[in-house]
């Protein structure tokens, strides 16, 4: 069993290359993109296909990462005027593979399609036709989940705009 690998950076990417190659059959070269959580990657494949390798925390709820999925496919039925992530399944169908790291503890593994673009915190100046533009893909959005109902959906997350009055108390530290 190939076991991921986090004592040094080389080591990370390896594993996490080998992992990629042997649960997806995926060839390619990976460069370390940032997260907030799961482990992100670049994977750019011997074909020229472009991917996303994640692999989530230690502590990562396996329904919370099935409900990020059941989100692209809701979002990749609508027709949307721009691209989304598309999950990718590997070769038996699956879309989440458990790992277990060197330290015992469980991961999963998933793979998503590389969009192009550039983090809106690097364009610089911002445009008034690029927050116009940032507006409508919002709206556009929020109007594609309308119809999405998953059990996951009703929890508290910490990035829900609409609990964003809780953070009232906290006001002064912003």
């Amino acid at each position: 069993m190939l076991t991921l690998l986090l004592d040094k950076p080389e080591n990370l990417l390896a594993s996490a290359q080998s992992l990629l190659q042997h649960h997806y059959g995926i060839s390619a070269t990976l460069q370390e993109l940032a997260g907030e959580v799961d482990l992100n990657f670049l994977a750019i494949a011997n074909d020229g296909n472009r991917y996303v390798l994640k692999i989530s925390g230690p502590a990562a709820d396996v329904e919370e990462l099935t409900f990020q999925g059941a989100i692209l496919q809701h979002l990749r039925a609508k027709k949307l005027p721009f691209t989304i992530p598309t999950p990718v399944a590997n070769p038996d169908g699956a879309h989440l593979i458990p790992l277990t790291d060197q330290n015992g503890a469980v991961r999963y593994m998933r793979v998503q399609t590389w969009v192009d673009g550039q983090i809106l915190a690097e364009v610089n100046p911002r445009s008034a036709a690029l927050l116009q533009n940032w507006g409508a893909t919002a709206a556009a959005l929020n109007q594609a989940l309308a119809d999405l109902d998953h059990p996951q959906a009703h929890r508290p997350y910490k990035w829900d705009p609409s609990r964003s009055l809780e953070s009232r108390p906290h006001a002064q530290w912003f």
